[in-house]
């Protein structure tokens, strides 16, 4: 919604936008069902948690299946060439090329879609995700942008893509679950 106001794109159909995540959402929970067995069988191949492989199908059909990707190029710009790099509709629409702005918010809500604890997390200079489930207990990081599934440690966020200082760190600006409500002013 907040894209349809920049100047290119006049031609954005939120709708359709609404319903690519909706029938995206259908078919990673079709392929999880489908592969739950796998997990089952041998749950230490997914670090014996369920929410691990869950993470990891979401990823991957939306990598391998829908087409979605990483815009390499954009790591060598300063600035997006267009909205479609910063926005998720860049993702439903067009070559489904993104960067660490949109693909993190891609997975988040596809995820809570599915009811999974999912949360953007910012880094210095990046943005990834967190499965972190108040209920069991279980965190951890999902990173979004990369190809394919992986899982880093905060402290690999300290330092990448930029380093984080401890006053930094101190004050809570990085690495914090994001709220997914709205904002309101009291």
């Amino acid at each position: 919604l907040c894209a349809t106001i920049l100047p290119d794109t006049g031609d954005l159909d939120l709708v359709t936008c609404l319903k690519t995540l909706d029938d995206w959402a259908q078919i990673v929970k079709r392929e999880t069902d489908r592969k739950m067995w796998k997990f089952q069988r041998n749950p230490c191949d997914f670090e014996n948690s369920e929410a691990y492989f869950r993470a990891l199908v979401l990823i991957t059909v939306l990598q391998r299946d829908l087409g979605v990707h990483y815009d390499v190029e954009s790591r060598s710009r300063k600035e997006f060439k267009s909205s479609s790099e910063g926005f998720i509709h860049g993702l439903l629409t067009g070559n489904r090329a993104g960067t660490c702005a949109n693909m993190p918010v891609l997975v988040a809500d596809i995820g809570r879609k599915l009811g999974y604890p999912i949360y953007l997390v910012g880094a210095k200079g990046h943005t990834f995700c967190r499965w972190h489930s108040t209920q069991t207990g279980e965190r951890f990081n999902i990173e979004a942008s990369g190809r394919g599934f992986s899982s880093s440690s905060d402290e690999h966020y300290m330092h990448f893509p930029k380093l984080i200082t401890e006053e930094e760190a101190k004050h809570g600006i990085y690495l914090r679950d994001l709220d997914p409500r709205p904002w309101t002013r009291n």
